[in-house]
C-alpha cells in the first residue's frame, strides 16, 4: 500500500493503535506530533513512518502528496474557567485552520474523528442516529460540531470529508472513563451495579482502528461525505462490561444489588451525577448508516473486546500509568 497517509495527534491512545495497525498494512505514514522528542519514544525509528511538527502541518506544511489526512488532534479536557475558549481553540479552530491546508494541498480524503457529544449528552432516551438533532450540552460537545461543520465545506470542493461520532472507546491502553472503569473493576471491591440493566453502546479500538484503515485503503468518494455514528451493532449493560472486564483479568463479577435512586441520589451529592449517568443511563447508537457505506473486514465481538481489554490490563497493570503519561 503505497498510499502517504498524514495523522494528527498520533501518540495519543486512538493514534498509537492506529499507527501500529496501519504500519501492518504498509501504509507510509507522516506523523503529525506536539512534541517530536517525546514521540520517538512511542515510535522507534520505522522506515514507513515520518514524525514532523503539529505546527507545520497546521500551517499547511507536510501534506503535499499526501492521499488523506486523519485528523485525532483536539483537546478533551480543559480547566473549568476556559473550557469553552479552550475547546472552541483546540477543537473547532484547528480543523478549519487543517482544513486550509487540506484545500490547499488538493487532499482528496479527511477523516476526522469527532464524537457523539456533538449531538447527545451522555445519556438518552432515544436512539441516536445520524439523523439525529444535535443537541450538545458541553463544551466539548460544542466544539467538535463546530469542527464538524468546518471541515464539511471541503465537500462542496469534491473532497471525501467523512467526520466519525465514537462514544466510549475501550482499550486496555485507555485513559479518560474507559480507563476509570478498569480501574474501578480491576480494584476487586464488591460494586453496586448487579441490576443495571441498561443498555450503553460502545466502541473498541479495534473496530475503530480497522474502520479507519479501511476508509483510507478505500478510493475517495465525495458521496460517501458525512457524519457518522460508528460504535459496535450491539449494546451492552454496566452489569455485563463489568462482568466481562472482570473476566479478562481473572476475576469473579462480584457485583451486588442497589436501588437505583440510591445511586442517582450518590451522584448528586457527591458532584458525580454525569458520571453516574453514564454508568446507569442508556446511550444507544445506531451505526447501520456507517456500516452499509463503507465496507469494513470483520472485527471481534464487543464482548471478547472487553474480555481481551481486561486481560491485557491486568498484564501491563503497573506499566500502563507509564505508556499513558508518555504518550498524552
Amino acid at each position: 500500500m503505497s498510499r502517504r497517509i498524514v495523522i494528527t495527534g498520533a501518540t495519543g491512545f486512538i493514534g498509537r493503535n492506529l499507527v501500529a495497525a496501519l504500519l501492518k498494512k504498509e501504509f507510509r505514514l507522516t506523523l503529525a506530533v506536539r512534541d517530536v522528542g517525546r514521540a520517538r519514544r512511542v515510535f522507534p525509528d520505522h522506515p514507513a513512518a515520518d514524525l514532523i511538527p503539529y505546527a507545520s502541518v497546521m500551517a499547511g506544511e507536510g501534506l503535499a502528496g499526501a492521499g488523506a489526512v486523519v485528523h485525532l488532534a483536539g483537546l478533551a479536557h480543559a480547566p473549568s474557567r476556559t473550557e469553552e475558549a479552550a475547546f472552541q481553540e483546540a477543537n473547532a479552530i484547528g480543523a478549519l485552520q487543517l482544513a486550509e491546508g487540506i484545500r490547499r494541498s488538493k487532499i482528496p480524503l479527511l477523516l476526522h474523528l469527532s464524537s457523539i457529544a456533538a449531538v447527545t449528552a451522555n445519556s438518552s432516551d432515544q436512539v441516536v442516529d445520524d439523523t439525529t438533532e444535535p443537541r450538545s450540552v458541553t463544551a466539548y460537545g460544542r466544539s467538535k460540531l463546530a469542527a464538524e461543520r468546518h471541515v464539511a465545506a471541503l465537500a462542496e470542493e469534491g473532497v471525501c470529508v467523512v467526520s466519525l461520532r465514537p462514544p466510549l472507546v475501550l482499550g486496555y491502553d485507555a485513559g479518560g472513563n474507559w480507563g476509570k472503569l478498569q480501574r474501578l473493576a480491576h480494584s476487586g471491591v464488591p460494586l453496586p451495579f448487579r441490576t443495571a440493566r441498561n443498555r450503553r453502546s460502545i466502541v473498541s479500538i479495534d473496530l475503530l482502528v480497522t474502520a479507519i484503515g479501511a476508509i483510507c485503503a478505500q478510493e475517495p468518494k465525495p458521496i460517501k461525505s458525512g457524519n457518522y455514528c460508528i460504535a459496535d451493532p450491539f449494546a451492552i449493560s454496566t452489569a455485563d462490561i463489568l462482568t466481562e472486564l472482570r473476566a479478562g483479568m481473572g476475576m469473579a463479577p462480584r457485583l451486588f444489588s442497589c436501588p437505583e435512586a440510591m445511586l442517582h441520589l450518590a451522584g448528586r451529592l457527591t458532584g458525580r451525577q454525569q458520571l453516574v449517568d453514564g454508568l446507569m443511563g442508556d446511550l444507544v447508537l445506531d451505526p447501520s448508516r456507517f456500516f452499509s457505506t463503507f465496507s469494513i473486514p470483520d472485527f471481534p465481538s464487543l464482548r471478547a473486546s472487553i474480555r481481551k481489554s481486561g486481560e491485557l490490563y491486568r498484564s501491563f497493570d503497573g506499566r500502563l500509568a507509564q505508556l499513558i503519561g508518555s504518550s498524552s
